[in-house]
């Protein structure tokens, strides 16, 4: 059962089958599905507008996208997943049609279903990011990843796309990007603005970072000159940390990682060094990472 904390407050429950558990004569292909990359996405919004027409940015959800996927193919080998409510109730066993929640190829399955009903309504793939679509005629773009996607093209034929879509899949309402309201893709924000009459785009990842530091018991800092001003407090304590903090170390290094990524690309040095130590954190990693720059960087 997992968990998910919805914007009001509650949570939604879902039932995950154990992947780790699937035996591996049931993956036909590749397991991980293609998502667009962070250039990609950035490149989409900050790209000049390829249509005569005004463009506008939006977004949409699937929902439970893994469930609308294709079947199985009857010639691939039968599936099954076994359900028991409680330790005194009886074992249920069901033969799987499709992919569900915590399949190891539940993603594959489901690019494997959208990318080729994108291609069917005048989309082309892209060569380099299988995850980036195009239609040429109408000049919508499309950069997905996984069950989330982001559409750049005139506001007349994004809509149009998303009814073809909600034809084929349930979708949740899209979101539209204007002066008055920003949205959000895979964690980062895009705000639209205008400067002196022309239409400028922004993408930051505050939200994430100021829940990362609240997280992290960080709320204010001194300002710094560099990411690691002292580059040798890394290696002066090399006392490993408990099993707990060396975690916990994994952890902060995997958001900074995903931070870099995104927009926090002048801090991609010190959190390298900083990621060489995740088999074995030690203190002064630990403390190279909070208290010396890139926390305060950040702040």
């Amino acid at each position: 059962m997992n968990p998910k904390p919805k914007k009001d407050g509650r949570f939604k429950m879902r039932l995950l089958v154990r992947g780790d558990t699937k035996p591996d004569s049931w993956s036909v292909g590749p397991i991980d599905s293609p998502v667009a990359s962070m250039d990609s996405i950035r490149t989409l919004v900050f790209s000049g507008e390829l249509s005569d027409e005004a463009e506008t940015i939006a977004t949409i959800d699937v929902k439970n996208a893994f469930r609308q996927s294709v079947n199985f193919s009857p010639d691939e080998e039968p599936r099954y997943v076994a359900y028991k409510a409680h330790k005194q109730a009886d074992l249920r066993v069901f033969k799987l049609l499709g992919s569900l929640y915590g399949s190891k190829d539940a993603a594959m399955q489901w690019f494997n279903t959208l990318s080729p009903f994108l291609q069917s309504i005048g989309f082309q793939q892209g060569q380099n990011d299988k995850a980036l679509f195009y239609n040429p005629k109408t000049k919508v773009r499309i950069a997905g990843w996984v069950d989330d996607l982001v559409v750049r093209g005139p506001k007349r034929h994004i809509k149009a796309v998303f009814q073809q879509l909600s034809q084929r899949f349930q979708l949740k309402p899209p979101q539209y990007l204007d002066e008055e309201s920003e949205i959000y893709f895979v964690g980062m924000r895009l705000r639209q603005m205008y400067k002196q009459g022309v239409k400028w785009y922004s993408i930051d990842q505050e939200r994430d970072i100021l829940a990362f530091l609240d997280d992290a018991g960080v709320h204010a800092a001194r300002g710094v000159s560099a990411p690691m001003p002292n580059k040798n407090l890394i290696s002066a304590d090399t006392t490993p940390l408990s099993s707990q903090k060396q975690s916990q170390y994994r952890f902060m290094i995997g958001s900074l990682q995903y931070f870099v990524c995104g927009t926090q690309w002048h801090l991609a040095h010190c959190v390298a060094r900083l990621g060489q130590f995740n088999s074995a954190a030690t203190k002064g990693a630990k403390k190279q990472l909070q208290w010396n720059g890139v926390f305060k960087i950040l702040t």
